[in-house]
């Protein structure tokens, strides 16, 4: 991955084992959910 003045650099984080997306805390179970991607000036996303 680069900066976007064209240097390199790794991006490391830790996450806790299984998906406990939308919560917080690396306990919460995972919770149903819908994610909608969308341009604002309504044109297709390709």
């Amino acid at each position: 991955m680069l900066t976007t003045d064209g240097q390199g650099f790794t991006q490391a984080y830790d996450v806790p084992i299984g998906s406990n997306w939308p919560g917080k805390q690396s306990t919460d179970p995972p919770k149903p959910a819908l994610v909608a991607v969308y341009r604002q000036d309504g044109k297709p996303l390709i």
